[in-house]
């Protein structure tokens, strides 16, 4: 079995490869990341937002904030699509309505970037999920820890997953694509 970690750390994302061997390593880009891991990886877990909202909030995150409870606010409470893929930091405050932070507003050229590529890759829905590492010190430690947490959970395919443990707990939030609602990406939080 593979398993992979992967997390940005400004300006490239560095992936940790878990199977026959350990392998660290950087990549421009998550279709690099795709290109290099992603034929021979049984799952990915990637430390950033996965399926956009219609409007704000997701289920996942709000079950991540219960479950947290007193370190609530280190969860991302990721916006609507609208808001992510706004031209420019006023754009997506007004589309916000206000409630919008300049440290979001940061993150969201990786999510575009994930956002996109799951839209045109059409087998990487299957394998790769969302997933945080709660230690947050180095960026490299915090890839090994996704692809620790995705070996420890035993976490493949999800046309042949029998189950895994992920937030809010079901399959049942989806950000639908356009072009095939087969392909649906699910919107949820795989945690140890």
């Amino acid at each position: 079995m593979t398993y992979v970690g992967v997390d940005w750390a400004g300006g490239l994302w560095v992936v940790v490869e878990l199977g026959d061997e350990v392998r660290v390593s950087t990549e421009p880009s998550i279709l690099n990341v795709w290109a290099a891991y992603g034929e021979r990886a049984d799952a990915t877990l990637v430390d950033i937002p996965i399926g956009l909202p219609e409007t704000d909030g997701r289920a996942c995150d709000r079950a991540a904030q219960e479950l947290l409870s007193e370190r609530s606010s280190t969860v991302f409470s990721v916006p609507s699509r609208e808001v992510v893929h706004a031209e420019d930091y006023e754009s997506a405050v007004g589309a916000s309505e206000g409630s919008l932070g300049s440290q979001s507003w940061w993150l969201f050229p990786r999510i575009k970037e994930v956002d996109v590529f799951l839209r045109e890759i059409d087998d990487a829905v299957d394998i790769v999920y969302e997933s945080h590492p709660k230690g947050r010190r180095d960026d490299v430690v915090d890839a090994a820890v996704l692809a620790g947490t995705a070996a420890q959970i035993g976490v493949g395919r999800r046309d042949e997953a029998d189950g895994y443990p992920a937030l809010p707990g079901s399959m049942d939030e989806y950000d639908a694509t356009e072009r095939d609602p087969e392909l649906d990406i699910p919107m949820e939080i795989v945690h140890p």
